[in-house]
């Protein structure tokens, strides 16, 4: 479940940093320092979920990853989910009012 959660924050990362500065590239040394609580193959486990899931390409460099790379589908998922948590919250709020 930890790879799961940490997953989803690497890449909710990466969308954001692609809004923000149009980034598709992302050293892995550089999402480690991000999540200094996690180690280096809990991070490679978790960026490897996310290339089986085809949200990233993921590059390595001696059998260790070194690049992930951002594919659309990882933005089309964390902007779906974005609009689902803004629904359940309107819902909420309407349901609130109405009680």
């Amino acid at each position: 479940m930890e790879r799961i959660k940490l997953a989803e924050k690497l890449l909710k990362y990466m969308v954001a940093e692609n809004k923000a500065k149009d980034r598709e590239c992302f050293k892995v040394e550089e999402l480690k320092s991000l999540f200094l609580n996690h180690d280096f193959a809990h991070i490679g486990n978790a960026l490897s979920l996310l290339k089986n899931d085809g949200f990233i390409l993921l590059q390595t460099a001696n059998s260790d990853p070194s690049t992930a790379v951002l594919r659309s589908a990882a933005i089309r998922h964390i902007e779906e989910d974005s609009v689902i948590e803004k629904g359940y919250s309107i819902i909420k709020e309407i349901k609130d009012m109405l009680s």
